[in-house]
This record gives C-alpha cells, sequence and structure tokens, in this order.
C-alpha cells in the first residue's frame, strides 16, 4: 500500500467541510435507510404524545422532509403544538379577499366528510375551491399554513388526516379569526 500512495494529484488547499453537501447526503441516506430501522430512530426523536399508530404514520409523513435525524422534532412539532405563524406570510394571506372564505368553507366541509381518511379529504379539497372559480393551489397554500404555520411540510393530506378533523376544525377557524 505504501509502495502505491503518491502525493502526486493532491492539492495544496487545505480540506474543508461542505455542510450543505453533507446535509444532501443525510438527507439521502435516511430516505434509503431501511423502513423498520428508520421509524426505530424517528420515533424516539418525536415529542412526547399520541398513540404508537399514530406516531409511526406521522414519522412516516415527516422522513421526505428531514435532512437529519435530530430535525424529526422541529419537523413534527405542529403536530404537538399550537403553530405559530410568520407575520409575513399572514399579512400575504389577508391580503387575498378569497383566502378567510376558503378556509371557512373547509372548516365546514371537514366536520361533516365521511370517513375521515386521505382519498376523501383530497377529493373535497379538490373540489371545494373549484365551487369558487379557484385552483386548488388556492386552497392548499393557505389550508397548509393554518394548519401548520409553514409553507412547506408532509403531504397535505396526510397533514389534514394526522392532525384529525377536531384539531384541524379548530386550527382553521382559530386562524381564520387572525386574517
Amino acid at each position: 500500500l505504501i509502495q502505491k500512495f503518491s502525493l502526486e494529484g493532491l492539492g495544496e488547499a487545505a480540506a474543508r467541510l461542505d455542510s450543505k453537501k453533507l446535509d444532501f447526503y443525510n438527507a439521502k441516506r435516511l430516505r434509503e435507510m431501511p423502513e423498520p430501522e428508520y421509524l426505530a430512530e424517528a420515533e424516539t426523536r418525536l415529542p412526547p404524545g399520541g398513540e404508537a399508530p399514530w406516531r409511526m404514520k406521522l414519522a412516516k409523513a415527516v422522513r421526505g422532509n428531514l435532512e437529519r435525524l435530530a430535525d424529526v422534532p422541529a419537523v413534527s412539532a405542529y403536530f404537538f403544538e399550537e403553530p405559530g405563524y410568520e407575520s409575513a406570510e399572514l399579512e400575504k394571506l389577508r391580503a387575498k379577499a378569497e383566502t378567510k372564505p376558503l378556509l371557512e368553507d373547509l372548516a365546514l366541509e371537514l366536520e361533516k366528510i365521511q370517513p375521515f381518511e386521505n382519498a376523501p379529504v383530497e377529493a373535497l379539497c379538490r373540489e371545494l375551491p373549484t365551487r369558487r372559480g379557484l385552483k386548488f393551489k388556492d386552497l392548499v397554500h393557505p389550508a397548509r399554513f393554518a394548519l401548520s404555520g409553514r409553507p412547506a411540510g408532509p403531504g397535505f393530506f396526510d397533514v389534514v388526516t394526522l392532525r384529525g378533523r377536531e384539531k384541524c376544525v379548530q386550527r382553521l377557524r382559530n386562524f381564520v379569526g387572525l386574517l
């Protein structure tokens, strides 16, 4: 091995750690990790609360939004506590006249929907904005922000069904009160 080693081709610059590249490869590793191994690691990092099956669904839902396992508590926090709302984003949504009535309609419809599962929730959320001549994106962005305090995260329908009917309706109504 020593005979094959050569300093040729090595640069003079000092080695440096590229943290963005490290995060990229770590996120890739998390996505490729066998599911049982990932779930065991992620579940221990979730904040306390909720039944085991719900916690496993939540861990699966947030997986694609992680760069590091250490991100699990922050990425999932709004499932365990009330979200905070960034004032700049809140102002953008206040400026849109359609936001308030659309979220009010969503809260009303979510109270009635049976069963409270991804497919019926998706059908409702795709149909509801068309009643007002709007697009799906006109509903999903403000609704996600109302439910999570964030502009991005796990799949929207997962957020709704994991959060549960009562909590979603409550958060939507509380958020409408801020508009």
